[in-house]
């Protein structure tokens, strides 16, 4: 697919921007201020959660290309040091969950009081840790992504937990620091949770959209973007971190739908 298949809507696009400079009125979209603060998730219950990457950004950040969606035609995008979108998530998928917005993001940023966090239960984590430890050259921590939990991973690897937590400890500190460098927006989609939600849908197709893999990048990232050390093709090959629907092709008609939530009013 060439990337002037893949030209997206610039009103959407428009208000995102507007909506990570602080100008938009869209009142469904917004970066999050003082008030959105980890204690109050009912408050933020069921929300979109679009992290971005922003260009010129010293080390530690996410660094490199961004796009002015107006300015993306026949083919080829304009950089520039706004935001480029490096990875879409969404949660309660599944009936009856729980999940709210906050608790997921949590699990991506790690813990505020010892800066650590458990990669084990975030997939951005997990792949961002091995990025770093490509990029750096490190060894180790060598339990890293094994067993669904610490326990688990002691046990297949027939070491010590503490042990194991003391080796993953620095590495754990190193993504949320990368992680928590990104602004992200949340855009409220709040059906119940389920298969039907409306999350899904826009979550595969926002990422088809974006993504580069096996396709002319419509937007690539700079030279210097820790994604390119990450040990997972589709990774590096979509520009994104996301290792699912990359592959996939978007259905246009999914952006008139994310333009009518941006601008649904709030409850």
């Amino acid at each position: 697919m060439a990337a002037s298949d893949r030209v997206p809507c610039p009103r959407v696009f428009k208000l995102l921007r507007e909506s990570g400079s602080g100008e938009s009125q869209s009142p469904s979209l917004r970066l999050p201020t003082d008030g959105d603060a980890l204690h109050e998730p009912l408050q933020l219950q069921v929300r979109r959660l679009i992290p971005i990457e922003y260009g010129l950004h010293d080390v530690g950040c996410e660094e490199g290309k961004a796009h002015d969606a107006a300015d993306v035609s026949l083919g080829h995008a304009f950089s520039g040091s706004g935001p480029r979108v490096v990875r879409v998530g969404t949660h309660a998928l599944i009936a009856k969950s729980r999940t709210t917005l906050w608790n997921r993001l949590s699990q991506h940023r790690g813990v505020e009081k010892t800066g650590g966090g458990n990669h084990r239960g975030s997939i951005f984590r997990l792949i961002v840790g091995s990025a770093l430890k490509c990029r750096e050259g490190l060894t180790g921590p060598h339990s890293w992504g094994t067993g669904s939990d610490i326990g688990q991973a002691a046990r297949q690897l027939g070491a010590d937990r503490a042990t194991l937590h003391v080796e993953e400890v620095h590495l754990e500190i190193a993504v949320s620091e990368h992680i928590r460098a990104m602004p992200f927006l949340w855009l409220a989609i709040e059906d119940p949770p389920g298969r039907e939600s409306l999350r899904g849908p826009i979550e595969r197709n926002s990422i088809a959209l974006l993504s580069n893999f096996q396709r002319d990048p419509l937007d690539p990232p700079s030279g210097s973007w820790l994604g390119h050390h990450s040990d997972r093709e589709r990774v590096c090959g979509s520009s994104l971190w996301i290792n699912n629907h990359v592959e996939e092709r978007h259905d246009p008609c999914f952006l008139g739908i994310l333009e009518r939530l941006i601008e649904k009013p709030q409850a």
